[in-house]
């Protein structure tokens, strides 16, 4: 398995050592790969930041009987929101 921070920062040597392996160089592929997985993770935690928020509210409605239904949908949708994160991301890579 390759360090992708290594990859980053020796991308010359690692693409020269896929030649020696009769492959090809796929160090800038790898990295805009990362970079892309990256950004996707980043929307993935303001997500589930946003979820946690809603969690606290949820318990604090139910705590004094109010109604949470608002909050336990949007909880719902946050969750496949989160998937589909992931999904759109990689389905056309």
């Amino acid at each position: 398995m390759f360090d992708i921070k290594i990859i980053r920062e020796n991308s010359d040597v690692f693409d020269a050592g896929m030649v020696r392996r009769n492959c090809d160089p796929m160090a800038s592929n790898l990295i805009e790969l990362e970079k892309i997985r990256r950004n996707a993770q980043t929307k993935a935690q303001k997500i589930q930041t946003r979820r946690n928020e809603l969690s606290k509210v949820i318990g604090k409605k139910k705590s004094i009987n109010q109604d949470a239904t608002a909050e336990i949908r949007e909880v719902s949708e946050t969750k496949e929101a989160q998937v589909a994160v992931f999904a759109e991301t990689f389905r056309n890579v």
